[in-house]
């Protein structure tokens, strides 16, 4: 069915209407359903099993609040291992005591081990850390600041 519009323009409802169509089932085939879940008919097909259990959550405590107070800037190689370290920055009325942990992972992001530390900083008062691991020296390890919180 074609119409004429007022432009004297010519346009196709079916056109439209198939348009609309493909973009919906575009849509449609990127969700993960109502549920929030993916799901994994492709293992079906394959005689592969769909996994039935969710690993148990990291317990790394983490507070988006108090992050913005700890600063990684450095990250090397030690004769042991490697160490990372900043600062941490109290800007609250009350003394503050963070957990800092930093993971060593190598260029794919695969964690080697963990360091940890606490410092404690007075109101208005910044103050260095570090946290160090000992491991097999290996080429290429990062630093990533894992967890921050503070109590």
């Amino acid at each position: 069915m074609t119409r004429t519009t007022k432009a004297g323009r010519c346009t196709s409802v079916a056109g439209a209407v198939l348009a609309i169509g493909v973009a919906s089932a575009l849509l449609a085939g990127c969700s993960h359903g109502a549920s929030g879940q993916s799901k994994t008919s492709a293992g079906a097909s394959t005689g592969s099993k769909a996994v039935t259990t969710v690993p148990k959550a990291d317990t790394i405590a983490n507070d988006p609040k108090a992050r913005p107070s700890v600063s990684m800037p450095n990250c090397h190689a030690t004769s042991s291992g490697w160490t990372a370290g900043g600062t941490a920055t109290n800007s609250t009325a009350k003394s503050t005591t963070f957990t800092i942990v930093v993971s060593f992972t190598t260029k794919q992001s695969t964690v080697i081990t963990r360091g940890q530390t606490t410092v404690a900083v007075k109101p208005g008062q910044t103050k260095s850390w570090t946290a160090s691991a000992n491991f097999a020296k290996t080429k290429d390890v990062q630093c990533v600041l894992r967890g921050v919180s503070d109590n």
